[in-house]
């Protein structure tokens, strides 16, 4: 079966969100942070983390019934940073930045 254009497209545009997803994480990290932005961070990096392990937990657990979606790890690292993304973009605007 051959890859349609249209596919190719979908994925080159969705691996471009994804690096950039990964780019502005780094750069959001890498910024110099005073107490305010240092909060907004660990506030973002927490709940990234309760939502990431929340999906693997779910993921591992669908396994077993042979339901998995099975993470890649470009995948993973993706789905990581785009919560970030969003968990970053709320508490800036809910603690200001």
């Amino acid at each position: 079966m051959e890859n349609s254009p249209l596919a190719s497209e979908i994925f080159l545009i969705a691996s471009c969100i994804s690096i950039a997803c990964i780019l502005a994480m780094a750069v959001s990290l890498a910024k110099k942070k005073d107490e305010r932005r240092a909060y907004i961070i660990m506030k973002a990096s927490a709940s990234t983390l309760y939502v990431a392990a929340a999906l693997f937990l779910l993921d591992s657990v669908l396994a077993g019934f042979k339901l998995g979606i099975g993470f890649t790890s470009f995948s993973a690292l993706t789905m990581i940073c785009m919560i970030y993304a969003v968990a970053f973009a709320f508490f800036k605007r809910k603690y200001g930045d």
